[in-house]
């Protein structure tokens, strides 16, 4: 399969996603802990039936754990199409690549962790995104 920007940009918007879901996954754990009396796992109805907070918690994490799953595998598909294509740019492209599209880091982080300024960024990621238009 042939890797396009545009493919790219799929997967770096599945990456934030993911990540994303994976803070209010963490979240929503994180209030279950600090619920008193409840366990998470074991969630009681009303006998008004209607299901209260913490019940409405669970189902939320439970669809949110399975929508992870699955964009999870999604990511997967593409993190070997894409590695496969960057290994053979070069290593400094390589680095901004993956923190960029791999990981779903911003400019300003990745900037901020390897020392170089914006332009220098851009540079590299529009050099690395034309060698990788020329992999067949």
């Amino acid at each position: 399969m042939k890797v396009t920007k545009g493919y790219l940009e799929e997967t770096r918007e599945l990456v934030v996603s993911l990540v994303e879901m994976a803070a209010e996954i963490r979240q929503l754990q994180e209030q279950a802990v600090s619920t008193p009396g409840q366990l998470f796992s074991d969630v009681r109805v009303q006998t008004t039936k209607k299901t209260d907070a913490m019940a409405d918690r669970v189902v939320k994490y439970a669809d949110l754990e399975e929508l992870y799953i699955n964009l999870h595998r999604q990511y997967l598909d593409r993190f070997e199409v894409v590695t496969d294509a960057i290994k053979s740019i070069p290593v400094r492209e390589q680095i901004i690549t993956i923190r960029y599209y791999l990981r779903g880091e911003t400019c300003p982080e990745i900037c901020g962790a390897l020392y170089i300024s914006r332009s220098t960024f851009y540079n590299r990621l529009r050099s690395a995104l034309m060698h990788i238009a020329e992999i067949d």
